[in-house]
């Protein structure tokens, strides 16, 4: 019987590799590797991904994504659109209140207040009824600021009531229409002039002869504003000379302010020029509402952003506010511009009033004198921004004295 050659320890360890179960083991082997990298790769993509609270300067203001803010406001407002007619039309009828004979009253029964063409409409896009949902916000004060904050002394008699243009009672629903960025174009200027109002117009500070423009549109029936110029994010923007901005020290910050607000009078409040970004700074926001209380003026945020915490500080300081629901003219042409006032009337119909900015182009002026001659005066009317704000704060006074005595 041959002797067969006894195998080395190497030759039958190589041997062992090629068993089947072995390499069974192995596949279990690199199965679990691949499952636990898959695991931890999955964690750090998760970590990656969340999008944390974030706090801005001087004021701590937590703000949530503009996505997510025109997702809720749009659920809101479906749920009220979705309410049944009459009970919307009641809640309206609750919440417009005029201080044309001094004082706080109801402007009538529900069912009159109801606005039978608005009922036929389609139902609004999401965009509107977006807009419907209130934008109000919170806002936190700075310890530090509290001292110069309180208490906030007020004038006697609120320039804000004292130069507003005439109030009406005519037409159930309220729209004002904000023409800013004027003073540069005199001519067009005069134009307005001569346009049926009463419009509210708000003036560049830094126009020349600004004096005798506003003096003119102010004989002419409308309503005067001062257009702020605030710092914008856009490195490229130039919001004009004498500018609100974030690097400026405080007392050049006040001189800037007082400066704005002396270039002319009869002006019943301001609102923002560009300010996508110090409209977001809580602490700067203060400072200006301070001095538009100690003057008594009103504040109409433009929202030329999403996290402006504008109205938030008015609200904070005891500042009368309301803010834009539309931009008229993004988009320079007839068609746009005349849906855009569509719109508007659309929100005035659901909620009682609406307010729009537009611009002194040429197209803007011809929509709106277009607009103003179909415009069913029964239904609505053209009112200065003054109106609707002491609608609105008659309106919330009245909801906290009920609050107050109890059902």
């Amino acid at each position: 019987m041959p002797h067969k050659p006894t195998r080395s320890f190497f030759e039958r360890l190589n041997q062992s590799f090629t068993d089947s179960r072995w390499q069974s083991y192995k596949r279990f082997a690199l199965w679990g590797y691949g499952v636990v990298v898959t695991l931890v790769l999955a964690s750090m993509l998760y970590v990656l991904s969340l999008d944390l609270p974030q706090t801005e300067g001087h004021g701590t203001v937590v703000h949530q994504a503009a996505e997510n803010q025109a997702v809720l406001r749009g659920r809101e407002a479906e749920n009220i659109y979705n309410k049944p007619a009459d009970s919307m039309s009641a809640g309206l009828a609750k919440e417009t209140v005029s201080l044309l004979d001094g004082g706080a009253k109801p402007n009538g029964d529900a069912n009159l207040d109801r606005d039978e063409s608005a009922d036929k409409r389609a139902k609004p896009d999401s965009e509107t009824l977006a807009t419907l949902a209130s934008k109000d916000g919170s806002i936190t004060i700075p310890v530090k600021d509290i001292e110069a904050i309180l208490p906030i002394p007020q004038a006697s008699e609120p320039a804000w009531r004292t130069y507003a243009a005439n109030w009406t009672q005519k037409g159930r629903k309220h729209i004002a229409i904000v023409i800013d960025d004027l003073g540069l174009d005199q001519d067009m200027s005069k134009q307005l002039a001569l346009l049926e109002g009463p419009l509210t117009l708000s003036f560049l500070p830094y126009a020349d002869d600004i004096r005798r423009q506003t003096k003119l549109l102010r004989q002419r029936g409308h309503e005067l504003m001062v257009h702020l110029p605030m710092q914008p994010k856009a490195v490229t923007a130039d919001p004009g000379p004498n500018a609100l901005l974030e690097d400026i020290t405080p007392a050049e910050f006040e001189r800037r302010l007082q400066w704005n607000l002396e270039r002319f009078t009869g002006f019943v409040g301001v609102n923002n020029h560009m300010g996508s970004a110090l409209t977001e700074d809580a602490g700067l926001m203060v400072r200006v509402m301070v001095q538009l209380r100690k003057r008594g003026y009103l504040f109409l945020d433009s929202l030329t952003s999403p996290n402006s915490v504008g109205s938030s500080a008015a609200r904070a300081t005891g500042v009368p506010y309301i803010e834009r629901d539309v931009f008229l003219d993004n988009e320079r042409s007839l068609s746009a511009i005349l849906a855009q006032l569509k719109k508007t009337e659309d929100i005035a119909a659901m909620r009682g009033y609406a307010v729009a900015i537009g611009h002194p182009y040429p197209e803007t002026l011809k929509a709106l004198q277009f607009w103003s001659a179909k415009l069913n005066r029964h239904t609505f009317s053209l009112v200065p921004v003054s109106q609707l704000v002491a609608q609105r704060s008659a309106a919330e006074k009245l909801a906290e004295m009920k609050k107050a005595t109890g059902p």
